[in-house]
């Protein structure tokens, strides 16, 4: 999966916080890979008690803004 990732351009990853131990636990490669390369750009709700967490690439400047939630916009 991390070989797969080195090919392709990924400026966000989003998890889901009632998987995010379970997937780190399962894919230590994936999170070891995306840990020092991305940062908590947002959390949204979903359902009672349930968020999706947004990570944006450290490494990259984002153009723009999404007024509604102001995560960053990798596209002008």
């Amino acid at each position: 999966m991390v070989s797969r990732l080195l090919q392709e351009d990924v400026p966000m990853v989003v998890f889901d916080s009632e998987s995010r131990d379970d997937l780190a636990e399962g894919y230590p490669q994936v999170m070891a890979w995306v840990r020092p390369r991305y940062r908590e750009a947002g959390r949204f709700r979903a359902g009672s008690d349930r968020e999706f967490i947004v990570l944006g690439d450290a490494g990259r400047l984002a153009p723009g803004r999404f007024a509604d939630t102001d995560l960053s916009c990798f596209v002008p």
